[in-house]
């Protein structure tokens, strides 16, 4: 144990469940973080979460020479790294994981008083998983489960501390600003799937961790559901207009080659000349697509996630900066 180690959370000990088996409870609802106990008492453990900074966790075996190559990046602080922009109105933000493109809405609201009211998620996955969250009635506001402090869109420093204690994550941002702001609709899109529309239902619901209950939302995918305040629309292309005024553009590369999917069984796949061209072809039209819209001057935020072990780091060196200079182009020449 370090001596700065602090817990940061107590999980009550189940006579049936070894360590092991209690951590394994923690990986399920931590997807950005490594959980490890600290210590133990007679009937709790102490719980601590830490970043990844070993290269089994980020499956691509060229994750860490690349990310000092090109970002000057330590291995511990490669799940930190962001970069923010400002320009021409459009708030930017740049990461390694995902989880941070949530900040994205946030410096919109900061810097200039605007809710996002539409969201477009480019994406091979829905990132709408369940979160540690329960409503305070109290209070009349969504509290984090485990540490109970108070979460908004309107306070950048409440999400930059659900990040970093791993309430929100890679596989939940999108669902957690979804139940914070539920007067958004989602247009989520991806080549593979075809086109639905769908209302998303929060559910309150339960997990255990060891034998301590915690409090979880979910986002359930009905079907005809009217009166839903947020609504889902899958498309396998962008769409050419939108009705949104105030709209959220976020893009994981993951998008446009997922080789890993943050599989450590797929670790020994190696680049190929098929999957350089499927991948040129991909981004190749989503440009194409991005050409064509009709709500480029209505855009206030976008968030571009590398996602290591998803995303090969093959392509950051290539991929990165054409998608990001062409739609900073595309934002200075209309804005």
């Amino acid at each position: 144990m370090n001596s700065n180690d602090k817990p940061l959370f107590k999980i009550r000990k189940d006579p049936k469940k070894n360590k092991t088996e209690v951590l394994n409870d923690c990986y399920d609802l931590f997807h950005d973080h490594i959980p490890y106990i600290i210590s133990e008492e007679n009937s709790f453990y102490n719980i601590g979460l830490k970043w990844p900074d070993f290269l089994e966790w980020f499956v691509d075996p060229n994750t860490f020479t690349v990310a000092k190559d090109l970002y000057s990046l330590a291995p511990s602080q490669i799940a930190s790294f962001q970069k923010i922009y400002s320009i021409k109105g459009v708030e930017i933000v740049l990461s390694m994981f995902h989880s941070r493109a949530i900040l994205t809405p946030a410096l919109v609201w900061q810097k200039q008083g605007i809710k996002i009211d539409q969201v477009v998620h480019v994406d091979d996955h829905s990132d709408l998983m369940s979160m540690a969250l329960y409503f305070s009635n109290k209070d009349n506001c969504y509290r984090t489960s485990l540490y109970k402090d108070k979460i908004t869109i309107d306070n950048i420093a409440s999400l930059y501390s659900a990040i970093e204690q791993g309430i929100i994550n890679k596989g939940n941002f999108l669902s957690t600003y979804s139940i914070l702001e539920p007067e958004n609709d989602i247009i989520y899109v991806n080549e593979k799937l075809a086109e639905q529309e769908y209302a998303l239902i929060p559910q309150k619901g339960e997990i255990k961790l060891g034998s301590s209950v915690i409090e979880i939302f979910s986002l359930l995918y009905e079907k005809n559901q009217k009166d839903s305040s947020t609504k889902i629309q899958i498309r396998p292309k962008i769409p050419v207009d939108l009705e949104g005024n105030n709209i959220w553009l976020d893009i994981d590369f993951d998008a446009f080659c997922n080789r890993y999917n943050g599989d450590s069984d797929k670790s020994e796949i190696v680049i190929t000349n098929a999957e350089i061209e499927r991948t040129n072809e991909r981004i190749n039209d989503f440009l194409n697509q991005f050409e064509r819209i009709k709500w480029l001057s209505k855009i206030k935020a976008i968030s571009l996630a590398v996602s290591p072990g998803f995303f090969p780091s093959d392509y950051w060196g290539n991929v990165v900066p054409k998608l990001f200079n062409f739609i900073v182009d595309k934002i200075n020449s209309t804005k």
